[in-house]
């Protein structure tokens, strides 16, 4: 697939319809339209575009998927619509060198908010990349930007974005909003964080990444792991989402993911092991679960009430989980609000969900077909189930290398 680099104000015609499309994979579940999302195609049907540099370089690269994604390794052509950490800015990533007023310039130089870096490289968006290295960090990276950034590492695991242990006043390792506290908007655009790894090391109360996009955000092919408080935070602030987390692992915290007060998530193919209370939080929250893998954490699922507010209960379909290692005594899903699950499978637990809803309680470790409420139908013979049609995954697109197969619009007459 053909997809180009191209700049922020002709996003809508791209971007926009393909990470709602990809944020969207939730309306493929065959139960009720769980947040909006203007476009449900397949997010394989349409060329993607990505920020530009005065040249409006737009190239054409694989971009979406890729099989074995945690080895999955990504390169660029040189090109000025693309900001190399190390070639350009002089990013160590030997683990030793404190690069975090580097990594902070190159987020503000790719959402072109650095005022200096524009009379260097100008004042257009662009790919921030990130070479397989250990970056030092000792305080938080902060994405200032409405629109942006679009971050790729080298590779998953050879990209490490590594915190110092025992630092202070520190609430994550990578922050999405210039602010800690709200009030904020839902003018928050284009997230595209791919292809590394955050280590917030021994650090109890600092979150890995504090996660926050509207309408056209992608979290991808990231790790996460350390001694913290939430692996990803997408709910520090409120009217963020609809959005994806898609190809995540997380290891090590207190809580995986805390999915709160959010306009629709969608966490597909998520892996989380080895946290202290609870692998999912959803609450205030529409959720879209594909495919979740929870291992040795107590809790894989709690769906929660906030504040004892029913309007804002949380809302989750879920399809496929496969939990293990948790409470005995306990379930696996704790539900409190409005849940849809089907082809749940735990092991390690006394069941798999427990639920307050008003269809009763659901036995046994595995799961066929759950609703926590009544079915709603229009006519009395249709069935009191979903109709399980297939969830495709969308096709593996291997990354092109050979950078001479790469083309610029500009080239062919795009102005």
């Amino acid at each position: 697939m053909a997809v180009g680099l191209e700049q922020p104000m002709k996003f809508a015609s791209g971007v926009n319809r393909e990470l709602n499309s990809f944020c969207f994979r939730s309306s493929r579940l065959d139960v009720i339209a769980l947040s909006y999302c203007g476009v449900t195609t397949h997010p394989m049907t349409r060329p993607m575009l990505l920020p530009a540099t005065t040249r409006l370089a737009s190239i054409a690269i694989a971009l979406l998927t890729a099989t074995a994604a945690a080895q999955e390794r990504l390169s660029f052509p040189d090109d000025p619509s693309v900001l190399d950490v190390k070639k350009a800015l002089g990013a160590k990533g030997d683990g030793k060198a404190d690069d975090t007023d580097i990594l902070q310039r190159a987020l503000d130089i790719g959402s072109g908010r650095d005022k200096d870096g524009a009379k260097q490289f100008g004042n257009k968006s662009r790919v921030v990349f990130l070479p397989n290295g250990t970056y030092r960090l000792t305080r938080s990276l902060v994405v200032k930007s409405a629109v942006g950034p679009w971050l790729y590492g080298e590779s998953r695991d050879g990209v490490i974005l590594k915190l110092d242990d025992g630092v202070k006043d520190v609430t994550a390792v990578l922050r999405t909003h210039p602010n800690e506290q709200g009030p904020t908007s839902a003018d928050w655009f284009m997230r595209n964080l791919r292809n590394f790894t955050v280590d917030v090391g021994d650090n109890p109360g600092t979150d890995g990444i504090r996660y926050y996009a509207t309408n056209s955000g992608i979290l991808k092919n990231v790790r996460v792991i350390g001694k913290g408080k939430a692996g990803i935070n997408a709910g520090f602030l409120d009217q963020s989402g609809p959005n994806l987390i898609q190809d995540v692992e997380i290891d090590g915290f207190e809580r995986g993911i805390q999915s709160q007060w959010v306009w629709g998530g969608t966490l597909s193919r998520v892996k989380i092991t080895n946290c202290r209370s609870e692998g999912v939080y959803v609450s205030a929250n529409v959720a879209a679960i594909e495919d979740l893998t929870v291992e040795n954490t107590p809790v894989a699922i709690v769906n929660d009430i906030p504040k004892d507010w029913d309007h804002w209960c949380g809302v989750i379909a879920l399809t496929g989980g496969k939990f293990s290692g948790g409470k005995a005594d306990g379930p696996a899903i704790v539900n409190k609000g409005k849940l849809y699950a089907r082809n749940v499978a735990a092991t390690g637990f006394a069941k798999a969900i427990e639920s307050s809803g008003s269809n009763g309680a659901c036995e046994g470790l595995s799961v066929a077909e759950f609703s926590s409420a009544k079915v709603r139908k229009l006519w009395d013979d249709s069935p009191d189930g979903a109709l399980k049609l297939p969830i495709k995954r969308e096709p593996d697109v291997p990354w092109e290398h050979d950078h001479t197969k790469w083309l610029c619009v500009d080239d062919h007459g795009a102005k």
